[in-house]
Order: structure tokens, then sequence, then C-alpha cells
């Protein structure tokens, strides 16, 4: 067994890893198209670090979304009074839903976002309500798009 770990690399494999470095090495170094977009690979990088972000503010969300009922819709008080509290739990669970949707899909789109940095082409977002959705922070920087407070039940456009 030892004598196998020992023995030297044939000619044939030292050329192929030589070929193989200078590859790498050329795709390191090789220079980016001018129009080449990180779009994808912010979003995921985005998507990643703010979703625990949205489901810190998950239960603030939902006392907007009931606020917001409240003031839109035409019911009776006793139809208020009775589904505040179901309606603020049901409203975390799917602020909590959507913050690890958000997380999954920045991690699905983080492989494929630094792929296509090198390139021209872009990626649909995955999880579409995230970039629909109104927030309570949304401020979108050159290198990261902090928008956070996302309300996941009114994003459809």
């Amino acid at each position: 067994m030892e004598d196998l770990l020992l023995t030297p690399l044939s000619h044939q494999s030292r050329i192929r890893s030589f070929v193989a470095a200078l590859l790498a090495l050329g795709l390191l170094l090789a220079p980016v198209s001018a129009q080449a977009t990180p779009s994808t690979l912010k979003r995921s990088v985005s998507n990643m670090l703010m979703a625990p972000l949205d489901l810190v503010t998950g239960p603030a969300v939902a006392v907007r979304i009931i606020d917001n009922g409240y003031k839109t819709q035409d019911d009776s008080t006793l139809s208020k009074v009775v589904w505040t509290v179901p309606g603020f739990l049901f409203l975390c669970l799917l602020e909590t839903g959507g913050s690890v949707m958000r997380e999954v899909s920045g991690v699905l789109e983080l492989v494929p976002g630094a792929v296509l940095l090198f390139s021209k082409s872009d990626l649909r977002p995955l999880y579409a309500p995230t970039e629909n959705g109104a927030a309570f922070v949304d401020f979108d920087a050159k290198v990261l798009r902090l928008k956070f407070g996302i309300d996941y039940t009114n994003t459809i456009k």
C-alpha cells in the first residue's frame, strides 16, 4: 500500500496536471467582459443575508398587515376581534415560510450566480415575492440589496 502512495507520477499525469493548472490560472486571470452582470450573484447573497432579518421582522409585518386589513376591509367589529389572534399566528407562520424560502432560493442561486458573473446572461429570480413585495427597508446599494421586512401576502404583480 505504501508503495502506491510513494510512486512518482507518470509523464502523462504530469502533463495533465500542468495543463489543468494552466487552465485554472487562465480562468482566474481572464479579463471579465465589460457587459458581465453580477445581478444573480448579488440577489443570491442579498437573499441569504436578509432572510434572517425577514424572520425577525415577521411579527411586525404581521401586525402591519392586520392593521392595513382593518383600515381597508369593511368587516364587523366582532369578526375583527375574533380573528385577530388566529390571523396574527397565521401571518407569522406565513412570514416565517417566506423567509425560509428566501434563504433556500439564495443558496440555490449562488452557484449559477458565480457562473453567470462572467457572462451577459442573467437568471430570473427563483422566488419572485422577494423582488415584488413591499418591505420595511428597501435600499438597492451597488454591491448588495438591503431589503427586509417583506410583506409576502401581497406580492403578485
